[in-house]
């Protein structure tokens, strides 16, 4: 779970606060992906065009499965951080959570599920969850 460098394309107003964004890494073949935020009051420190640094992870996975697959990933809702993923499993971080590759960068990222997992590394699962931003 390394820190990167986003642009901030696009940003989606919820209430009265951004809760969702399209965020653009750089220096990765300009991969965009919706995301939520960790954060509150995001609209006070962030505006579109801004470059901020940050790591995407992904969290709120209740189901998943073991596949023999290509890594992959898809957001198939517009306007939506809801994704679903193959990833490798690089290293079981405890019970609740993975530390995995993908398709989404080319840094390993931290998956947090919902119910105990039990999976090891090299192995390769299928879930759907929520694509998210924090900000470092």
């Amino acid at each position: 779970f390394y820190m990167k460098k986003y642009l901030m394309e696009k940003l989606w107003t919820f209430e009265y606060d951004y809760d969702m964004a399209v965020v653009k890494e750089l220096k990765n073949n300009d991969k965009k992906w919706n995301v939520s935020f960790v954060e509150f009051d995001v609209k006070n420190f962030i505006k579109e065009g801004d470059i901020v640094k940050g790591k995407l992870f992904m969290q709120y996975v209740c189901e998943s499965l073991k596949v023999d697959s290509e890594l992959r990933a898809v957001q198939p809702f517009p306007k939506s951080p809801h994704i679903e993923a193959v990833v490798r499993v690089v290293k079981h971080i405890n019970s609740y959570s993975l530390l995995v590759e993908s398709a989404i960068s080319d840094s390993e990222i931290l998956v947090e599920f919902e119910n105990d997992v039990a999976y090891e590394k090299d192995d390769v699962i299928f879930f759907e969850g929520e694509l998210s931003f924090e900000f470092l």
